[in-house]
């Protein structure tokens, strides 16, 4: 099971990765949605941080009813504040495991929205880690769909761009 210097470290890559991304969108293209009812690159930008913050202290306090004023934060920030969004949001959950044991993040228990329980450290894996990973490829994909050039898994995975291929 990975413990709480490894999901850190985790994160904290994931963050990386997605400010690079950041970096790679187009200009004019803020309003880019795939279909209609899809986040707009806008939209994804709001929400993907707070898979760093705000979705584990829910995970971790189980108070489900309380991550939509959280949400409420980022719902008109401006596309230049993400990276310091993301760095923000990863404090908060430094700051959170601060707080935590690693016996709590082994084998406390913690609800989900739908009721379920289950220990914290795959919850959070689920309603961190997973999202973050998640939305970080849909981001990548919108980028790829404007047309960027030379963008590949490296980009994606590594956080550092691609080569052109020789």
């Amino acid at each position: 099971m990975i413990n709480k210097d490894q999901y850190l470290a985790a994160m904290r890559h994931e963050a990386n990765v997605c400010q690079h991304l950041f970096g790679k969108i187009p200009e004019g293209t803020w309003d880019y949605r795939p279909t209609d009812g899809q986040r707009s690159t806008i939209e994804l930008l709001r929400y993907l941080p707070h898979n760093l913050g705000s979705i584990p202290e829910t995970v971790v306090s189980g108070d489900w009813k309380g991550i939509g004023p959280k949400m409420q934060r980022t719902k008109e920030m401006p596309a230049d504040a993400f990276c310091a969004e993301i760095d923000a949001q990863y404090d908060r959950l430094v700051k959170l495991f601060a707080g935590l044991s690693e016996d709590d993040f082994q084998t406390r228990q913690a609800t989900m929205p739908d009721g379920r329980t289950m220990a914290l450290g795959p919850a959070l894996l689920m309603f961190g880690l997973s999202f973050m990973t998640a939305y970080k490829m849909q981001l990548f994909l919108y980028i790829k769909s404007n047309g960027v050039p030379n963008m590949g898994t490296a980009d994606c995975w590594r956080g550092v761009d691609t080569q052109p291929k020789k």
